[in-house]
């Protein structure tokens, strides 16, 4: 049996980082079950899951995956060892992943570490006044991205693009503002001042 604990101030500081992830409309549709201070157990919340859009919670499970990369960059920073468990779930009331830690790495170099950055992440709503982002930096984020992924990076700078593009995402909208049930579900995601903001911590600041 493990008998590896992890400290409270640990448990805090895992959670707190993996919870910026990002999710649809910031909904935070994921539970975390922690058993014996070294198992996390991760669970879709089905109270937050499902809207309109969340098709078969294929979104929410999508937003899970966030969540866990989130917790693995910090527990890398935090020099803990750990065992990922991909469970066979057959439904929504089953953990997707389980995390299992059982051990520390001594004297663990923090050079290189991405746990700086998740707290900086940001939802930008502004209107953006066009200036392109310079070639050398943008260069530079699809060298990043390929380092450490198979995922690609591609931007639109093309006005007729960026043209059509808007087009497409306003019929959506239209959509979106018109059908009674996505309107409802677009605005219940809102929060208005900020005493909504601090007690749900969800959701969308109109600010």
């Amino acid at each position: 049996m493990n008998s590896f604990k992890l400290s409270d101030q640990e448990i805090k500081t895992l959670c707190e980082a993996a919870s910026t992830a990002p999710s649809g409309g910031n909904v935070q549709a994921w539970k975390v079950e922690i058993l014996l201070k070294n198992k996390f157990k991760i669970f879709i919340d089905k109270s937050r899951a499902g809207s309109f859009l969340d098709i078969d919670y294929l979104a929410s499970y999508l937003s899970i995956g966030a969540f866990f990369k989130n917790l693995q960059i910090t527990a890398d920073y935090l020099n803990l060892k750990y065992k990922v468990i991909k469970e066979n779930f057959k439904d929504i009331n089953q953990p997707v992943l389980t995390i299992l830690f059982n051990d520390r790495i001594v004297n663990k170099s923090k050079i290189g570490s991405y746990y700086k950055y998740i707290f900086k992440r940001n939802t930008n709503r502004k209107f953006y006044d066009s200036t392109h982002i310079p070639e050398n930096k943008i260069l530079y984020l699809k060298k990043l991205i390929t380092e450490i992924s198979n995922l690609k990076l591609s931007l639109i700078s093309d006005e007729n693009m960026k043209v059509k593009i808007a087009k497409i995402l306003g019929r959506g909208d239209v959509i979106r503002t018109l059908n009674d049930k996505l309107f409802t579900e677009m605005f219940s995601e809102l929060r208005w001042n900020n005493k909504d903001v601090e007690t749900t911590r969800d959701g969308i600041d109109i600010n």
